[in-house]
């Protein structure tokens, strides 16, 4: 199905959910907006890999997901495209969820902990044509993991490549 049918389909969809009730009239993105806006400075709490703790206001992470968007944007991540994310569930991983979410991608979460044939398979299921990975991960080069599994593996803070690996 083409993107232009995917989204008339969507519509079709939300419409429906709105009658019901089931789907308020935001995306996630513009209810996350309207959070950040009406409380800026609440504090969001993430687990960070040395066993602390990271904070950050609802504000901040607003605008440092609508800053990666827009590099993710520029490496050819564009609405409706299937992306694997796989990142673990710490600030930079919530930031790249965010900014998918703004972009308007399809997110597909995957764990960090999964295997390349695992990813392999997602990205072969889905569709995907972008990976977009942390750099490692407790000592996993899941960079390097990920090469070859998808058109673009995108590494978050290095840009894109393609499936050659670096």
């Amino acid at each position: 199905m083409d993107r232009e049918n995917r989204e008339i389909e969507r519509e079709e969809l939300r419409r429906g959910w709105r009658r019901t009730g089931w789907y308020p009239d935001l995306t996630v993105a513009e209810a996350l907006a309207a959070g950040a806006a009406a409380r800026p400075d609440d504090l969001l709490v993430f687990a960070s890999s040395d066993g602390g703790s990271d904070t950050v206001t609802l504000a901040a992470l607003h605008a440092r997901a609508g800053e990666l968007a827009s590099r993710l944007a520029a490496t050819g991540i564009a609405p409706g495209d299937v992306v694997v994310l796989q990142a673990p569930s710490d600030r930079q991983g919530t930031e790249a969820v965010v900014a998918l979410w703004l972009l308007g991608a399809v997110l597909v979460p995957l764990a960090t902990t999964a295997t390349p044939d695992e990813l392999a398979h997602v990205v072969r299921e889905t569709g995907a044509a972008v990976v977009l990975v942390v750099p490692a991960w407790r000592g996993v080069d899941l960079a390097t993991r990920a090469a070859g599994t998808a058109e673009r593996v995108v590494v978050l803070g290095r840009g894109s490549r393609g499936p050659a690996g670096p």
